[in-house]
């Protein structure tokens, strides 16, 4: 048993969103091995599954090597403590979450697992589990090619067998250890690759090889093999696969096996075979959201091949695949699946070993920026370099609410600075309040929505630590996340749902000025910065590499690019200025200006909060510029310092101003609804002046009935109401009159 150590390992998070996190050691099944992993290869299934449906909180990762550290009681296959060995684990596994491969602890099926030769390096070993156990069901299983010592799980194969087998995809880690083995069986093998891979697969063992991007690829193999193909195995397992292989199979027929059961083999005379290699640990399983039932037969086939795999490996009958070995251990592997899914590497070996912080040459020094840091990396650095922890501090704590909730944070040398990004979505339920998505979390604030655009401000943060040892020095800068992601605040288990863009690009390239010529001739080294703090930083140091710097000369990039943030800052409070002047004009009277005044007094407490932070920066500045020959340089930064903050200080006036005016806007109208409505009193007072005595006397003679209408006496209605309401609309208008002259002579 393990103790005193701490597991960590990349967790799934949401869909395509995993972190790095401390996990417990996981307990250890009868039939399992707990492994101590030293190198584990990132290959498609591992991005597919994190992409795909599935419960947050797996284990991800399916490939690993490295040494046994216990034993369950049932497992039937000889291991010692400290054998090496690789081997398959089904990462994503939501019916267990804890056997996935990327983690510095795992628990694995120790009957599957396999011992890795003395000559094997640990990044090949790591490269092999899934491929071979995908190959060996795949040929020995579903095919059932002849192989000696798997008769006994082999399906008896009553077809002609003309020991041809066609490969597709020979140039995949499935693929070229398939056709040694096909070969080491004693078959003809046909593969298919694209033209540069053409030596390898042939380096392999292959007989004849196609591409295929030819239109007529299948029936150019039909006709090599003389129309007697009757095995295919597909590693593609593609739409367009299956086609050219059901092209290939002989005009008989034949038997087609592929891997991912989405396209069968489209000819009803073909027997079309799928199987998933999850299936080898013999044990139910969910893969994408749907439950798999156990396949035994699949894990009696894997202890019987896997220990004549081992013999053929010691022997050096077989290579594993080429792989791209990169360094950074567990933090390299999510790199490594972005770069596989964005087709930039076919199958990246990841080492555990290396890591960035190693010395360096003798009076040289290292800068490590590290995005997004994660707390196992924080620990790492904390403990290696013994970093102050109120270092972190500053970069983690910038957010703060309120006094009563909790204290305020640590103040930073060199402050948050504010990126203005835009934000995608709009509507009711867009959030006023967001969060980014990662091991570091910023608050972004939703701005009211401008015509055509909806902005957010994006707090940040950039902080720099530099120490000298004996022999050289070493400087950490942490920077955030490019994670382009989005969730809401208001609930902690938010999905990612929303997107931010930075505003007109980002960040302003700093670049010596060149010639138009020169512009023109390298126009495409001159399309502005990725938007990012992390890709601008690295080409700013790595085009002027600090020797022995001080912390200020650090700060000089990161400066001019939150500077520059600065400037788009104060553009954005500009235009927001000049769009509340103008709804102003149309101001609803109705809220009494509420939401004005309320966005009003958000961006003048920002305006506050940013002249804190400029303030404190120039003061920074100021106190660190090593010497003389430095001042012209840093003149330029401090001048850009004072205007910022002279214009932020400016239009916070505006806006003190502005707030101001607001209750002066809806008192004027409200004076001006006020006398509307006292001018409509008047007309319905004159209007009942007229009408009350017609309707009083019309009362009056209503009481005879010679009086009423067609009578003869009804002319006398109207002889009597109309004079006597012409003397009391006379007289009204008398009084008025009089009483109006009485209230000038007052005044």
């Amino acid at each position: 048993m393990v103790i005193g150590e701490t597991n960590y390992g990349l967790v799934r998070k949401a869909t395509g969103v995993a972190a790095f996190e401390r996990i417990p050691i996981p307990t250890v099944p009868d039939d399992y091995l707990l492994i101590r992993v030293v190198a584990v290869a990132v290959n498609p299934t591992d991005w597919t599954t994190l992409d795909a449906p599935g419960d947050n909180g797996t284990l991800v990762g399916c490939d690993w090597a490295g040494l046994v550290e216990e034993i369950g009681p049932k497992v039937e296959k000889p291991f010692r403590r400290g054998d090496r060995v690789a081997g398959f684990a089904h990462g994503g596994n939501d019916a267990r979450p804890q056997t996935g491969a990327f983690a510095k602890f795992i628990i694995v099926k120790g009957d599957i697992v396999i011992r890795v030769p003395d000559n094997v390096s640990w990044e090949a070993a790591a490269s092999v589990p899934c491929a071979v156990g995908t190959m060996g069901l795949g040929l020995f299983k579903f095919l059932s090619i002849p192989f000696p010592g798997l008769e006994a799980v082999q399906i008896s194969d009553a077809g002609q067998d003309h020991k041809t087998v066609l490969i597709y995809g020979g140039s995949t880690a499935t693929g070229t250890i398939a056709i040694q083995f096909a070969k080491m069986a004693g078959y003809t093998v046909i593969t298919t690759a694209s033209p540069k891979h053409f030596e390898l697969v042939k380096g392999r063992g292959a007989d004849l090889v196609f591409d295929y991007h030819s239109p007529t690829v299948g029936a150019d193999i039909r006709k090599a093999t003389d129309d007697k193909l009757m095995k295919v195995l597909d590693t593609v397992s593609k739409e367009s696969s299956a086609k050219i292989s059901a092209e290939a199979l002989s005009s008989k027929g034949g038997t087609y096996v592929n891997l991912l059961g989405e396209y069968d083999a489209p000819r009803s005379d073909v027997e079309s075979i799928f199987f998933l290699v999850y299936g080898i640990t013999g044990e139910e399983y969910i893969f994408e959201g749907k439950r798999w039932e156990a396949q035994p037969t699949y894990l009696e086939f894997a202890k019987r091949f896997f220990p004549l795999l081992e013999k053929l490996w010691g022997e050096g009958k077989w290579m594993e695949h080429p792989r791209e070995v990169r360094p950074g251990g567990l933090l390299g592997v999510l790199d490594g699946m972005k770069d596989m899914k964005e087709g930039k590497a076919e199958l990246s070996a990841i080492d555990f070993s290396s890591s960035p912080l190693q010395p360096p040459p003798v009076n040289h020094g290292r800068v490590v920026i590290i995005e997004d840091i994660h707390p196992i990396v924080l620990e790492t650095l904390a403990t290696a370099l013994e970093i102050d922890p109120l270092f972190f501090a500053d970069d983690l704590c910038t957010q703060y609410n309120d006094i009563e909730d909790s204290p305020a944070p640590p103040s930073s040398a060199l402050p948050p600075s504010l990126a203005l990004s835009v934000i995608g979505g709009a509507g009711n339920d867009f959030p006023w309040t967001l969060r980014t998505v990662g091991n570091v979390e910023r608050s972004v604030r939703r701005l009211t929505e401008l015509p055509g655009r909806q902005l957010g401000i994006l707090r940040g943060c950039c902080s720099i630590w530099k120490r000298t040892f004996d022999k050289y020095w070493l400087a950490v800068i942490l920077v955030d996340s490019t994670n382009s992601h989005l969730a809401d605040v208001r609930s902690i288990h938010s999905r990612p749902g929303f997107e931010r863009r930075p505003l007109h690009g980002g960040f302003e390239r700093f670049e010596r000025p060149v010639t138009f010529s020169a512009f023109q001739s390298f126009q495409e080294q001159h399309q502005g910065s990725s938007g990012y703090f992390l890709h601008n930083l690295v080409p700013y140091l790595a085009a002027n590499p600090p020797a022995d710097p001080t912390l200020l000369s650090l700060a000089y990039y990161p400066l001019r690019a939150i500077i520059g943030e600065w400037m788009l800052y104060t553009q954005t409070l500009a235009r927001f200025l000049e769009y509340y002047e103008v709804s102003l004009q149309r101001l609803d009277v109705k809220d009494a200006g509420k939401y004005e005044i309320i966005d009003l007094q958000k961006w003048r407490h920002r305006a506050i909060q940013s002249n804190a932070k400029l303030e404190a920066t120039r003061r920074f500045v100021k106190q660190n510029v090593p010497s003389e020959k430095d001042q012209e340089l840093w003149k330029l930064v401090s001048g850009d310092l004072d205007w910022i903050v002279g214009s932020i200080r400016s239009y916070a006036t505006a806006l003190e101003g502005a707030m101001l005016l607001i209750p002066s806007v809806v008192q004027l109208a409200n004076a001006r609804q006020s006398m509307a409505e006292a001018a409509d009193m008047r007309r319905l007072t004159w209007v009942a002046v007229v009408f009350i005595p017609l309707s009083w006397v019309a009362g009056l003679f209503s009481m005879a009935e010679e009086f009423k209408p067609g009578q003869q006496f009804f002319w006398v209605y109207f002889a009597v109401a109309l004079p006597l309401s012409c003397i009391l609309v006379a007289g009204s208008f008398v009084l008025s009159v009089r009483q109006g002259s009485r209230l000038i002579s007052r005044i």
